[in-house]
């Protein structure tokens, strides 16, 4: 699947973005500002929601309905 069209794919973009605008001098400094970046969108609430939304993955609403549709009229 395109990354695109993934909404992990779109966590992973917003915390590249994030990453990228700090400076890093050694790897403990990389795994301190990656940690920080996602424990920052893990808690962001209406920021995940709204990868959800974007045009290249509402196509994930419709799947997720279809399958609990399936789940209840098994």
């Amino acid at each position: 699947m395109a990354h695109e069209l993934n909404p992990d794919g779109q966590v992973w973009n917003n915390a590249k973005s994030d990453v990228g605008k700090k400076i890093i001098q050694s790897k403990d400094d990389m795994e301190r500002v990656i940690l920080s970046t996602t424990l920052f969108i893990q808690n962001k609430v209406e920021l995940v929601k709204i990868f959800f939304k974007l045009p290249n993955t509402l196509y994930t609403k419709y799947l997720n309905s279809l399958c609990y549709q399936n789940l209840w009229n098994a």
